[in-house]
């Protein structure tokens, strides 16, 4: 029936990749983009219902950066920001780019499931608030 024998840990791989898929695929189709902010530099904002924000790639800037191949957080939970600092290092197949800090703030969560395991979403739906954010933000009020 087989040609070949996947060991355990392959199959393993392939049944979490799909269910990762079939959960994205539920988690975005409801997403909204009409409560979404975009940056000049082509990063969307999100207001959550804490009044945080979730930050990450505007479709175009997807497109321009190519597959998504690394991140690297610049700074942890609970650490503030100052507006235009690096938050996230992104490296693609194309380019290496930061997404910037819009406003001064603490950094509540880094989504290290993408980091992790999950840059596919990105690069296959960048604007799934649900799924292909990078951090969530607190603003600080000035």
């Amino acid at each position: 029936m087989f040609s070949r024998v996947r060991s355990g840990n392959s199959i393993l791989k392939y049944f979490n990749r799909i269910n990762s898929t079939l959960l994205k695929t539920r988690l975005c189709s409801s997403s909204s983009s009409s409560s979404k902010t975009y940056t000049d530099s082509d990063e969307w904002l999100y207001q959550t219902n804490n009044d945080n924000y979730k930050i990450g790639l505007s479709t175009k800037a997807s497109e321009l950066l190519g597959e998504l191949v690394y991140i690297e957080y610049n700074f942890e939970v609970g650490e503030e920001f100052n507006i235009d600092e690096d938050l996230v290092f992104i490296e693609s197949v194309k380019a290496a780019n930061s997404i910037k800090a819009p406003f001064n703030g603490t950094i509540v969560k880094n989504n290290t499931d993408i980091e992790n395991e999950g840059l596919h979403f990105i690069n296959e739906d960048p604007e799934c608030i649900n799924v292909s954010w990078f951090c969530e933000l607190e603003k600080k009020n000035d």
